[in-house]
Formats: structure tokens, sequence, C-alpha cells
């Protein structure tokens, strides 16, 4: 829809533009995704995660060969946007500099990265297509960042001001999936997380604005290799901190009863006591895994952070 002060238009999967609603489109179309035969599932680099592909009969069917090259300017009739049919593209500060600049590899896997509006071009923020994103502070200090598995929160200190995991629905924490996150990165540019498979990135000026959703779909590949290392990792820092908080409270009664007999066989606080059985409980039941699962190791790591992408609006 056109009018004389705006000019609006969104991309979607009806308009036969890049794969922008993502493969849960695909799968809802009936398509069954494989993991590709040559996964081996003995080594331990093995990824737990795969993005969902962009299915190759789009290609065979001309989906992707058929649709045009999107083109919108500011009313000043400098370049504001410009998306190719693979779905790659550069975005336009008023200014003209770039500031949403979109590559592929893969067909339908896109990587964003945020420009700062500068002749120094600071990368403000990076999204790729394998779950994992990072957004950065104007000084270059990490603000955001997001793996496959959870994320984290940071302020301009580098203290942390939340984390999260993205499939932890139990334990609520003022972050994804249960309240989201919302900043701008600079006068034009705002992220939005509100969960994994919908992270908005937005850049809106002069009377333009569009929306892309850097978010990813994953599927697990590998569950018995998540569930070793995410909860071993999380048993280290519960052990740590239950042995922290257990000396804290033998010096609280160490200087409360400095002379009392009693003071070896002082009983540590309830709530104490259940942690620990909770956790010695988890302890026993890591231990009972398999021992190939527990000579696994994953070592591989992602330089940057991954997601699917796809929906886009363009205003």
């Amino acid at each position: 829809m056109y009018d004389r002060k705006e000019e609006a238009v969104v991309l979607t999967k009806d308009t036969h533009l890049a794969g922008y609603h993502g493969v849960g489109s695909l799968l809802e179309e009936g398509w069954t995704l494989r993991v590709p035969s040559s996964l081996n599932l003995d080594d331990p680099d093995t990824e737990i995660f795969v993005p969902e592909p962009f299915h190759p009969m789009a290609l065979v069917s001309g989906q992707v060969q058929g649709r045009e090259i999107i083109q919108k300017f500011y009313p000043n009739g400098t370049p504001f946007l410009i998306i190719f049919p693979d779905g790659t593209g550069n975005v336009f500060y008023p200014s003209g500099r770039i500031a949403i600049l979109i590559t592929s590899v893969t067909l339908g896997q896109n990587t964003y990265v945020v420009l700062d509006d500068s002749t120094e071009s600071q990368i403000l923020a990076v999204f790729d297509a394998t779950g994992c994103g990072t957004c950065y502070f104007m000084d270059g200090k990490i603000r955001l960042n997001y793996d496959q598995q959870g994320g984290i929160e940071l302020d301009l200190t580098g203290s942390r001001r939340r984390s999260w995991i993205w499939k932890d629905h139990e334990t609520h924490v003022h972050a994804p999936p249960f309240q989201p996150i919302v900043f701008g990165m600079n006068y034009f540019l705002s992220v939005r997380v509100m969960s994994q498979e919908n992270i908005a990135l937005s850049l809106t000026g002069k009377k333009r604005s569009c929306r892309f959703n850097v978010g990813t779909k994953l599927k697990m590949v590998m569950p018995e290799n998540y569930l070793d290392k995410f909860n071993e990792y999380q048993l280290y820092i519960d052990e740590h901190k239950l042995h922290i908080q257990s000396l804290m409270i033998k010096v609280n009664n160490l200087l409360k009863f400095p002379k009392s007999p009693k003071l070896d066989s002082m009983l540590p606080p309830v709530s104490l006591t259940s942690k620990q059985f909770k956790v010695n409980q988890k302890r026993q039941q890591l231990n009972s895994l398999s021992p190939r699962n527990k000579e696994k190791r994953i070592t591989k790591q992602h330089r940057l952070p991954p997601l699917d992408q796809t929906s886009v609006i363009v205003n």
C-alpha cells in the first residue's frame, strides 16, 4: 500500500520473496527435514543442534529464481533497502552508510552484521543462522550474548543483568522466555528478544522502517550430549555455590559462638541441607549415564551465535 506520507510493504512467504518466513512454514506444508547422512554421531565435535535447512525443492520449483530484487528509498531518494532473491542484501542509514549487512553461505541461512552510523562502521551486533548472536555497546563491550542453549545480558561495567535458558519454562526469570529484552543500539536501530525463534532487529528513520526476524529454529540431533554438557556445567556451579554457602555459615557460627564446645556439631539450615540433597541426586544421575556419553567432550565452539532468519517487514 502506498500513500504520500509513508510507503509500506510486507515481505512474507506469500510475496514470493527470499525465504523470509523461514523453514518453519515448510514444515507446516508437510516437508520432512532429515539430518544429513554424513553426520558422524560418534565424533566428539558433532553439533548438538543444527539449523533447519532451506529445502532444496525451493530451488527446483523456481521459488527462489522467480523472486525479484526489492529496492526501497528514503523520501529524498537515497537508498533505504535492497534485498536480493536469495535473501541477502543491505539496509542503509539516512546518511547512506550501511546499517545492516545480510550475507549467506547456505541458502535460507543468513548472517546479519549490524554497523554503526559512523565513518569507522563499528560493529554493533552479529546474528548468524546457527542460533548464536552478540550485541555490543558503543564502546565495544559485549551487551548481550546468546547461543543455542541460553543467553546473558550485561551492563556497561560487565556485570550480569540477567541470564536465561531458552527451553527452561519452569524457572521464572525476567528474561526470555517469560519477559522480552528490548533495547536500542543507536538512534535508528533496536533489538527485541522474545524467544529463540523470535528475535526482532528493527531500523526506523525518515518515514521508513524495516524489521527482520533474526531468531533461529533449531533441531536437536544429539540430545544426550546436550544433557551431559548442560547438567555437568550447571551441577559444577551448584556444588561450588553450596560449598561457599556452607563455609559462610560456619564462619558466621564461629563469629557468633567463638567459645561454644558444640561449634563443630552445629547442623546447617534445613534449606541448605535440602539443596545439598538435590545436588547429590543430580550428581548420581549424571554419573549413571553410559560411559560412552560421559567420555564425550564437546569442544567445538562457535565464534558467534546463530539464528534462523526470515520474516521481514519493511515500511
